[in-house]
């Protein structure tokens, strides 16, 4: 591999690790609190995809620059300043209420369906295997986020009597 084209996969990744790291942090704060028992286990497993996606990015990203596989994502995700994480805004966001969660879940989603999708037939085949792996279960992400969207649009009873 060219070493710009490199350089860029190496950003690239750490990027994408830097928000599913985030953001897996965020949904494991709903774990007990969710609205209900099941949402209190689908958003502990999404916080923990999330976080396994995070590992995963963080392994190539220590395979591509020749870096230790096993110590290597320990180090960026324990000794990094904050500021180093260059994350986006959107998932570090405070925790908030339930519907702030599922649409922030939604939109994380909903952007990342878009991003894996452009990046599926990738040349380097570790990151098409990860591809191949990840989509699947944003798949899920994706349908069970839009699903709760749809769910909180309709209101309730309470919501609609103040219109």
């Amino acid at each position: 591999m060219e070493p710009e084209v490199a350089q860029a996969l190496s950003k690239y990744l750490l990027a994408l690790a830097n928000d599913e790291l985030i953001l897996g942090h965020r949904d494991s704060e709903w774990c007990s609190h969710a609205p209900l028992l099941e949402e209190d286990i689908a958003f502990a497993n999404l916080a923990l995809d999330e976080l396994g996606h995070a590992s995963t990015w963080q392994t190539l990203l220590a395979e591509l620059n020749g870096e230790d596989v096993r110590s290597y994502p320990d180090k960026m995700v324990f000794f990094r300043q904050a500021e180093a994480f260059g994350n986006s805004q959107l998932v570090e966001l405070p925790l908030g209420d339930w519907a702030f969660s599922i649409v922030r879940q939604f939109l994380f989603d909903a952007a990342e369906k878009v991003r894996l999708e452009s990046m599926f037939q990738p040349h380097y085949s570790p990151l098409a295997e990860a591809l191949s792996h990840i989509r699947r279960e944003e798949v899920y992400h994706y349908r069970h986020t839009s699903s709760w969207v749809q769910r909180l649009s309709f209101g309730t009873k309470e919501s609609r009597s103040r219109i």
